[in-house]
């Protein structure tokens, strides 16, 4: 094996040193040797004094394009039908999706995680291996021509694009750029292979006369492939729909809440039938899926109903969550927000408008976390919400004092923020403290 991480790696396996924005792994080679490695790859010729005759040094001009190379190579000696995925929004939960559909028949290889980078994709690809059957790969970016390149060491056999929303404003500068940015997939992908978009979102049905291949579409409002209707909201169990694939209908209970979760539910079904799934299988798959931690993960403790959806955030994701919380809440609604990082020139403006959002629905308290957070507190108070129930802090851990003072039973508290804004310690010592004093 290999590994970029000298924490991690195991002995005789290959370290390889990476250079990333912030971190280069060739410091780290000597923890790496003392943990028994039988030799690295590197773009510069450092070995360790008195080790030259012990390890093994391949030396590359770009120790990144050598992983993706290899793991070019890699995907190339095994050629199982590979499903790519990306989309502003829903990509990891859909790409979770689909693996539990596919699970039912085929061995299955997916990101662990959200390793969906430059990095992270080659990765995944270096574990395809001779008992897997299909892959599934999740494509994330921040600048245009991450998704081509990607796709071109991937080489997917059904490319899903979930969505085209404000995420990476200040990479891209505009959502014609990441319309065009997500289009790479379509793009770069072989001629005759399928296409997967979602049928309910303009901006991706603009591309859809691009696709050279088969088109399937997913939706629940616009007429489409694979649609979904009679949706109902059942508190404790999840989301009930008829699932219907244009010729058959048939009743689905998805463990997860929110309209937003069905559209991943339906980018998955349209991979599964494009391999050769019933609607049957594909009930069985979906209703078994188990929600991935920090996505809209609802935990219920001390009377409290905590909604962790701190893992990202952008503004669609959080109106999504927003409404899918009053959706459920039947008592007193509190939302914590993070900062929306990644949003360039637009930050100020797009995290005001969020606030109107939230004063719009009628939450009871607002609590920001963060500066570009204290945006959202004013779009609030000028969208008519109570001042006094608006509170802005510069540091989690003083929103989390307030919270600790403020939280009742029968309230409802959602958690939400950019990765970079660590909001999951939020959501967790707010969980341990409501659990002590429920046990005391």
């Amino acid at each position: 094996g290999l590994s970029i991480d000298s924490r991690s790696v195991a002995a005789d396996e290959l370290f390889w040193g990476i250079k990333g924005d912030r971190f280069d792994g060739n410091d780290f080679r000597d923890d790496a040797f003392s943990k028994g490695v039988t030799g690295f790859v590197s773009d510069n010729g450092y070995v360790p004094d008195g080790k030259r005759d012990e390890l093994t040094l391949i030396k590359v001009p770009s120790s990144l394009k050598a992983l993706q190379a290899l793991a070019a190579y890699n995907r190339k000696k095994h050629p199982v039908p590979l499903v790519a995925v990306t989309g502003s929004n829903g990509k990891t939960t859909t790409k979770e999706i689909i693996a539990s559909i596919l699970k039912q028949r085929f061995e299955v290889l997916k990101n662990e995680g959200n390793l969906n980078n430059q990095i992270g994709v080659p990765l995944t690809l270096l574990k395809l291996h001779g008992e897997h059957e299909v892959a599934v790969v999740e494509l994330g970016m921040n600048r245009a021509g991450e998704i081509r390149d990607l796709t071109g060491i991937a080489r997917p056999d059904i490319g899903v694009i979930t969505c085209i929303g404000e995420a990476h404003l200040e990479g891209l500068g505009s959502l014609e750029n990441i319309k065009r940015a997500k289009g790479e997939l379509i793009e770069a992908m072989e001629d005759e292979k399928t296409i997967v978009l979602n049928a309910d979102d303009p901006a991706l049905m603009e591309l859809k006369d691009f696709v050279r291949g088969k088109l399937i579409t997913f939706g629940i409002n616009e007429s489409a492939d694979v649609m979904a209707s009679d949706i109902e909201v059942e508190w404790g169990k999840g989301t009930l729909f008829i699932l219907s694939d244009g010729e058959n209908r048939l009743p689905v209970l998805l463990p997860l809440y929110g309209e937003h979760q069905l559209y991943n539910a339906l980018a998955a079904t349209a991979v599964a039938i494009s391999l050769g799934f019933n609607l049957k299988e594909i009930r069985e798959g979906l209703e078994a899926y188990e929600a991935y931690y920090g996505r809209m993960e609802i935990l219920t403790e001390g009377g409290v109903h905590l909604i962790n959806d701190s893992y990202n955030a952008n503004p669609s994701s959080l109106r999504f969550a927003v409404k899918t919380m009053d959706d459920l809440a039947y008592g007193r609604k509190i939302v914590v927000l993070g900062d929306m990082l990644e949003l360039g020139e637009r930050a100020e403006e797009l995290h005001t408008e969020a606030g109107r959002f939230i004063a719009s629905i009628g939450v009871d308290v607002l609590v920001t976390v963060g500066p570009l957070a204290e945006s959202i507190a004013k779009g609030a108070v000028s969208g008519g919400m109570e001042e006094q129930k608006v509170l802005s802090f510069g540091e989690r851990q003083k929103a989390v004092a307030y919270l600790k003072a403020e939280i009742d039973k029968g309230d409802w508290i959602l958690v939400k923020g950019s990765r970079g804004m660590a909001m999951e310690e939020v959501a967790s010592e707010l969980l341990a403290y409501i659990k002590k004093r429920e046990n005391n």
